[in-house]
């Protein structure tokens, strides 16, 4: 009888274990993990922010560069319009 009721409380604490390790609630995060997802986080936005100020510097680079182009093809419009000029008068 003493061996059937051990074996029997046995049985109950495993069946007691087993529930609560089935759990449907998310297990606690500790400090440690909490500070690494931040700083995870913290270095993200600082990759975007530099993403997005190397993405608007490339735009500025672009702009000028075709400012740039258009400037010399007006130059060089212009010259064509000299030189024919120049010809016509003689």
């Amino acid at each position: 009888m003493k061996k059937r009721f051990l074996m029997m409380a046995a049985v109950a604490a495993m069946t007691v274990a087993s529930m609560t390790a089935c759990s449907s609630k998310p297990a606690e995060t500790t400090a440690a993990e909490t500070e690494a997802v931040e700083e995870e986080s913290e270095e993200t936005e600082e990759a975007e922010e530099e993403t997005e100020a190397t993405e608007e510097e490339v735009a500025e680079e672009e702009t000028e560069a075709e400012e740039e182009t258009e400037a010399a093809e007006d130059e060089a419009v212009e010259e064509e319009s000299v030189e024919e000029s120049e010809e016509e008068s003689k």
